[in-house]
């Protein structure tokens, strides 16, 4: 639907990053149509919500996240 659209790329920000990552290569290699997908890490937060959200205990354990 999205390509029908006019939309050529999304930013998957709240999905399991393993599932949005076998999206975004089924796209990427043709199998799938679709927009380009773009992933955003897992969101740093001073608490940790669900299991896609990460509580940051320091500044120094943010570099574990932020180095790439």
């Amino acid at each position: 639907m999205f390509v029908v659209i006019g939309i050529t790329a999304v930013l998957d920000k709240s999905r399991d990053l393993a599932v949005a990552a076998i999206w975004a290569d089924g796209v990427k290699s043709g199998r799938l149509v679709g927009p380009t997908i773009f992933q955003a890490k897992p969101n740093l937060n001073e608490k940790s919500f669900n299991k896609y959200r990460f509580a940051l205990a320091s500044p120094e354990t943010s570099g574990r996240w932020t180095a790439d």
